[in-house]
């Protein structure tokens, strides 16, 4: 055997051990994420099934600009990541999240009780507070 095919040899089989994992889908280029952990401090456990729901809204009246459900999160604090499309909204506009968790049936349990605001490109989760609602 030749020095050259052993070292090919030894060469392919280091290669074949190695392998890549995909990594983690962030946002396309066309898409920014807004972070946040919503929290309550009812002394209360949500059923299994239960639904946060997330939407980006303008706090300047403009209406809203991404809306997600998160099921069957663990929790409190609820973490969740929205996605949403930096091009849609307008520069200069102030923004905000609006959060409600629902049970399974879809009754609202806890809601913020006005947007909370957040920055747009803003590293870090934004934490906020739900109210029980009546």
């Amino acid at each position: 055997m030749s020095a050259r095919w052993m070292a090919g040899c030894l060469t392919a089989m280091a290669l074949a051990g190695c392998h890549s994992t995909p990594a983690a889908p962030g946002p396309s280029p066309a898409e920014a994420v807004i972070e946040g952990s919503a929290t309550f401090y009812e002394k209360l456990l949500m059923p299994a099934g239960s639904v946060l729901t997330v939407e980006l809204v303008d706090l300047d009246g403009g209406g809203a600009y991404a809306r997600s459900e998160f099921p069957s999160l663990p929790g409190p604090p609820y973490a969740f990541s929205l996605r949403y499309d930096p091009a849609r909204v307008p520069p200069g506009r102030r923004l905000g999240v609006h959060a409600s968790l629902r049970t399974p049936a879809g009754e609202r349990m806890f809601a913020t009780s006005a947007p909370v605001p957040v920055e747009a490109g803003r590293a870090g989760a934004t934490p906020f507070r739900m109210l029980r609602t009546p």
